[in-house]
């Protein structure tokens, strides 16, 4: 690494391209996309580490920002791959090239695109964003990264890869490629939670289960968060039914209610979720909430919150709050999920991303009103939608994401949308947005 007077520089502070330039000093040897890092690759005999993203991209913001500072992250890196940082605005044609091998390998793309190549360029894996963690479902960067090594040191292993990207690169040069103490899996907690509130429904009188019973607006979100996720016609149909039977009942009846700090709540012992205030000296036993009632109990509504503050700013340590609560509450949505709906629906959107739309341009604008007039207009699950209007104040969260700055400096109204921990090009015109909101929507 070159010294200059921050503490890393790289070889991408040659480069022209901003987005490049937003790297240089990660603590990365990233090299631009040349012949110096393909010869690099191939005197060391070491697999290509390729990222691909650009300047106004959230997740390839968020990738940077949780593995690309991490210095160990970073040392692995280093001391078993040669990296190489493109910009996909800059050179559309290595975007292309290798967006086509993850689309056929995984069925979906997006940026920040994540391959392994062979020092002969060939694909070996990849996909879009890894967290810096495992989790759930997902392999973090660093297991990625250390699976990759183990297979590439063996030999035989090593020429089996590089054949198999050969076979990989004139596949796609054919235009035809064959695809060949945690917090519990989530698929039976949303399962099992599902089947628990249609068999305790009440026909009769609405709700679910006995007298005297609460209207929980925890279960009514769940059932409207289920009735987006599941693919079976039979469980969608089943979700309306209850919400509307549900919902016509509270309005007959005599319910016209509006039911509408972190520090002095957060267990800092434990790590695992909030309860009532320390200071509290008249109550001997500080008992943590694990229950959703006629109102959802903290620790549910926290998950939520900090996975959006998360969604929104890219801050860490929300996410990894969440987590602790998720973990802690772990025999409960195993043993009991129909009691904690409320949670349910954050540790979904934690686990399966949210959709960001963000759209730039003034409020007054007449095409950001139709913007918004489109996006709202469609049930997409886990949607955050954000507006960056350029003549407000907008400091508060630029700071806390740079990425908010670059979208902020498009020249006409434009629409950015992320989902599944990648993002999508720049949307400028309406007819796009409508395209890519039917695909989301279905």
């Amino acid at each position: 690494m070159m010294s200059t007077g921050s503490r890393f520089t790289n070889k991408l502070s040659n480069e022209k391209s901003p987005y490049l330039l937003q790297h240089q000093h990660n603590p990365i040897e990233w090299y631009p996309w040349g012949p110096e890092a393909f010869q690099k690759a191939k005197e060391l005999n070491r697999p290509i580490f390729l990222s691909v993203g650009y300047s106004t991209c959230h997740w390839c913001h968020v990738m940077e920002k949780e593995s690309f500072e991490n210095e160990q992250i970073a040392q692995y890196l280093n001391e078993h791959f040669v990296s190489i940082k493109v910009d996909r605005e800059e050179r559309p044609d290595v975007d292309k090239l290798y967006m086509s091998f993850i689309q056929a390998m995984s069925g979906a793309g997006g940026w920040p695109m994540t391959v392994f190549l062979t020092p002969d360029l060939d694909p070996i894996t990849g996909g879009t964003y890894f967290p810096p963690h495992d989790s759930p479902g997902s392999m973090g960067l660093p297991s990625v990264l250390r699976l990759v090594t183990e297979n590439w040191s063996d030999k035989r292993t090593r020429e089996a890869m590089g054949g198999q990207g050969k076979m990989i690169t004139d596949a796609l040069r054919k235009g035809s490629v064959y695809t060949h103490g945690d917090a519990p899996p989530l698929d039976p907690v949303l399962t099992g939670a599902f089947k628990y509130k249609v068999s305790n429904f009440d026909e009769k009188y609405a709700g679910f289960g006995n007298a005297p019973k609460f209207p929980k607006a925890c279960d009514l979100e769940f059932l409207i968060y289920h009735f987006c996720w599941t693919k079976i016609d039979s469980e969608r149909e089943l979700c309306r039914h209850m919400l509307d039977v549900t919902l016509d009942a509270m309005s007959r009846g005599g319910i016209h209610d509006h039911i509408g700090k972190d520090s002095k709540f957060w267990d800092t012992e434990t790590e695992s979720g909030y309860f009532i205030g320390s200071e509290q000296g008249d109550v001997k036993v500080r008992v943590m909430e694990d229950q959703d009632g006629a109102e959802p109990c903290a620790n549910s509504v926290a998950v939520g919150n900090l996975i959006r503050l998360y969604d929104y700013f890219e801050d860490t340590e929300c996410k990894r709050k969440a987590e602790k609560i998720v973990a802690a509450s772990s025999s409960r949505l195993i043993k009991y999920p129909f009691i904690l709906t409320k949670m349910i629906s954050g540790y979904h959107r934690m686990v399966k991303g949210s959709t960001e739309i963000m759209v730039v341009g003034k409020a007054t604008d007449e095409k950001v009103g139709a913007f918004l007039k489109e996006i709202q207009s469609y049930n997409i699950w886990n949607k955050l939608l954000l507006l960056l209007d350029p003549s407000v104040d907008n400091s508060y969260i630029t700071e806390r994401s740079p990425t908010y700055a670059e979208m902020l400096k498009s020249n006409e109204p434009t629409v950015f949308i992320c989902s599944n921990f990648a993002c999508g090009a720049p949307l400028t015109s309406l007819d796009e947005l409508k395209s890519q909101l039917k695909e989301l929507a279905s």
